[in-house]
């Protein structure tokens, strides 16, 4: 089986870039290096309403549960 799979690709042409490839490849490169980082999540702002609904979400559950 791998002398068939040797032959099939003896046959094929080895396949080329375009000449441009290279040169679009590092620009985007380029740009994701230079582009600035993400905005980080505000949790210390979120972390009270979490907080608050989970809460809420307790009492209802004590609240259906009696």
């Amino acid at each position: 089986m791998n002398g068939d799979i040797d032959e099939v690709l003896a046959k094929q042409s080895w396949v080329q870039p375009s000449s441009a490839f290279a040169a679009s490849v590092m620009e985007r490169v380029e740009r994701s290096v230079k582009a600035p980082p993400p905005i980080p999540f505000p949790w210390k702002r979120a972390l009270p309403g979490l907080i608050y609904c989970l809460g809420a979400v307790a009492v209802l559950i004590r609240m259906l549960g009696r």
